[in-house]
């Protein structure tokens, strides 16, 4: 008999629910059930296109969508008015983050036209009204942001690179990631300061060992 692989995750109905409690428990009937919905259309989109690693989509809720919705539990942005999000692939963390901060105006950038049509959908899903997405390269993609995310895309400097002409003058860039590189942590020009995950949700093993990289223009 086909056995589950250690520590894997597959939440439904109430386990969902529970596991949405544990780590969030402040949050309302209404958003849970939001990032439910997006998980299950994830889920879906996934089975067509390559939006999560197939190997990992298993653990959807805890390895990418609660990973990302650090960024807002954090406190990073709840004074910010907009946000774009770089190579969003399936919303992440984009899609997370909107759920959690409905006056963010959050914009989705994506380069392949595939990914592009199913994040469409699933935002169209979600009545996510205050959520757009674009189809371009983080280089050719202008416009002025007061944050700039991104998640497993290249090493920080690189990101900055790509990306820094989209930071308003008092923007941040932050940056999901589990590099220990101190390399990661200098950008000439720029200010970075480190945020542990496993400080905002403690009761994750496997968080206990991503960091949040907060960059901005020295």
């Amino acid at each position: 008999m086909r056995t589950a692989p250690r520590g894997a995750v597959f939440l439904m109905g109430e386990s969902a629910r529970s596991f949405w409690s544990i780590h969030l428990p402040h949050w309302s009937a209404e958003r849970v059930s939001l990032l439910e919905r997006y998980a299950s259309l994830l889920r879906e989109a996934n089975a067509r296109v390559n939006l999560v690693s197939r190997k990992d989509v298993q653990y959807l809720e805890e390895r990418h969508i609660l990973y990302c919705l650090s960024v807002a539990e954090s406190g990073l942005l709840r004074s910010l008015q907009t946000l774009t999000d770089v190579g969003t692939g399936g919303g992440l963390p984009g899609i997370p983050i909107a759920i959690a901060e409905p006056q963010l105006k959050v914009t989705l950038v994506e380069s392949v036209a595939k990914k592009v049509a199913a994040v469409e959908h699933i935002v169209q899903a979600l009545g996510l009204s205050h959520v757009r997405v674009v189809r371009a390269r983080a280089e050719q993609w202008q416009g002025s942001y007061d944050c700039v995310t991104g998640r497993a895309v290249c090493p920080l400097p690189e990101f900055i690179k790509m990306t820094g002409h989209l930071v308003a003058p008092r923007g941040i860039v932050v940056y999901l990631t589990g590099s220990r590189n101190p390399s990661e942590r200098r950008v000439r020009g720029w200010q970075v300061r480190e945020l542990a995950v496993r400080d905002i949700f403690p009761r994750s093993e496997w968080l206990a060992e991503k960091f949040i990289l907060v960059a901005q223009r020295s």
